[in-house]
């Protein structure tokens, strides 16, 4: 995959780190309306719902309609996950590494917990292979900007890593 530039994981990688997300409506609607980024993480949900099932139903009314790059890799690295949970055949790979502790059960963080215990839930297996993905795209300041911008905006996210870095 890397040696081929025409590779669509290459092109949709590439097309998922160049999206300008402060010029995107949504993004400047919640920066001037803070309080509405519940309503709208919902809202997007619900139209990528939607057009899931629209695309099902009637596949050519919505073939001209492409999900964001982001999105895309997402669900086929949903598919791979899915196919090899299925088949339970293994590979040497870090996603076979991820998936050997991950879980569908609810994953917690306790300060008494072994570390032998730790799990992913498999959803941060698909945010872990998409970060893995497109890693190569992003420049270390853009992803220490972006790092400082989720922590000064998400409290709580903050706080854990406070916690994290006090407990090391």
């Amino acid at each position: 995959m890397q040696n081929d530039v025409d590779n669509i994981y290459m092109e949709k990688s590439a097309a998922s780190v160049s999206v300008q997300l402060d010029k995107l409506f949504v993004v400047k609607l919640s920066n001037v309306m803070p309080f509405l980024i519940p309503l709208l993480t919902r809202l997007i949900k619900v139209h990528m719902f939607l057009v899931d099932k629209l695309r099902g139903m009637i596949p050519w009314l919505m073939r001209n309609v492409e999900d964001l790059p982001s999105v895309w890799i997402i669900k086929r690295v949903g598919n791979v996950v899915r196919e090899r949970l299925k088949s339970g055949k293994r590979q040497m790979d870090l996603l076979q590494l991820m998936l050997d502790v991950a879980t569908n059960d609810e994953v917690k963080d306790n300060e008494n917990e072994d570390l032998t215990t730790k799990h992913l839930h498999y959803s941060e297996v698909l945010s872990n292979v998409f970060l893995f993905m497109v890693a190569g795209f992003e420049s270390t300041a853009t992803a220490l900007a972006f790092s400082t911008y989720v922590l000064a905006t998400e409290p709580d996210v903050q706080k854990k890593l406070q916690q994290e870095i006090d407990e090391n």
